[in-house]
Parts: C-alpha cells; sequence; structure tokens
C-alpha cells in the first residue's frame, strides 16, 4: 500500500561543552535548553554533536588510553542518568533525539550515538567504526563483524533513522 509522502524537520545541537567543574550537569543543561528550543521550531528529529555531555569535543587526541581517566567521562549505560534524562526528554517533547555520547563497558569506551524514539525509548546504539590515527588511542576498536553489524536503521516513531559518525 503506497503511503504519504512527509517532509521531516531536522535540527543539529552545536555548543561549546564545559570540561571542568560539574561539567556534565552543565553540559545537559546546554544541550537539553537546545534540543527544546528546536523541538518549539518544530524539528521532528535533533540530533547532538560528539560528546558534548562528556565534554570530549575535539580534544580526545589529548587521551592515552581507555585507563586515562579521562575515560571516566564516559556514561555507563543502564546506570546513567542523564542517558535516562534524554529519553524523557524525547518523550516529553515528542521527538526523535540522536545523542553524541561516549559509553563505557567495562574497561571499554565507544565513540556512539545513541536513538531515542519520539516515545523516549532507546531503540538504538551506534558505534563509531573507523576510529583512526589519534582518536584509535581513546575508543575500542570495533571486529570486522561488528563493523558490518554496525550500520542498521532504527525506528523511531515517524520513520528509521541510521546514524554515522565523522569518517564513517
Amino acid at each position: 500500500e503506497p503511503t504519504t509522502a512527509r517532509t521531516i524537520k531536522v535540527a543539529g545541537v552545536l555548543f561549546e561543552p564545559a570540561r571542568t567543574g560539574d561539567y556534565k550537569a552543565a553540559n545537559f543543561r546546554q544541550a537539553r535548553d537546545l534540543i527544546r528550543e528546536a523541538a518549539a521550531g518544530g524539528a521532528d528529529v535533533v540530533c547532538t554533536y560528539a560528546h558534548g555531555l562528556d565534554g570530549y569535543g575535539r580534544d580526545a587526541n589529548k587521551m592515552n588510553g581507555t585507563s586515562d581517566p579521562p575515560a571516566t567521562r564516559s556514561e555507563i549505560m543502564g546506570e546513567s542518568g542523564y542517558i535516562r534524562r534524554l529519553g524523557e526528554l524525547a518523550k516529553e517533547l515528542h521527538i526523535a533525539i540522536a545523542a553524541g555520547v561516549a559509553i563505557r563497558e567495562g574497561q571499554n569506551t565507544f565513540n556512539s550515538t545513541l536513538l531515542f524514539s519520539d516515545t523516549g525509548k532507546l531503540v538504538g546504539i551506534y558505534r563509531k567504526t573507523h576510529n583512526a590515527g589519534k582518536y584509535a588511542r581513546w575508543f575500542a576498536p570495533l571486529t570486522a563483524k561488528d563493523k558490518k553489524a554496525a550500520c542498521p536503521s532504527f525506528p523511531i516513531g515517524i520513520g528509521r533513522l541510521s546514524v554515522k559518525i565523522c569518517n564513517d
């Protein structure tokens, strides 16, 4: 059965992240306020940039590896209140959110995008597949099998969304 085409409005939010003090709370507030502004402007999908929450920004090359203290800036899946709050925000605003977040699992960190549907459900996690050069020192590499499986699309309520990060 044919479907009716619909225009989907996508917004990107960008800000200079705090990197010291209570940086996660400050960065979450900035992201939250910009996401609200984008939703008020009619955005159906709002995308944050890589690592706005943890303040990584453009400084990954200053990290020496996953045991380096800055790796602790990553969010732990299932434990992070900020990840939970991103889902709540998506549900409240009835929008999909693609949030760039460094996540940590065990001793590994992953440059990731978390995808929340317009119901607030976490529907997908995309991990950067090509951590090259100076950035390869901090983020865990994916196996060839993981790289092939890392490119699905995810249901976000108004359709499906696929994500790529940087040079992927």
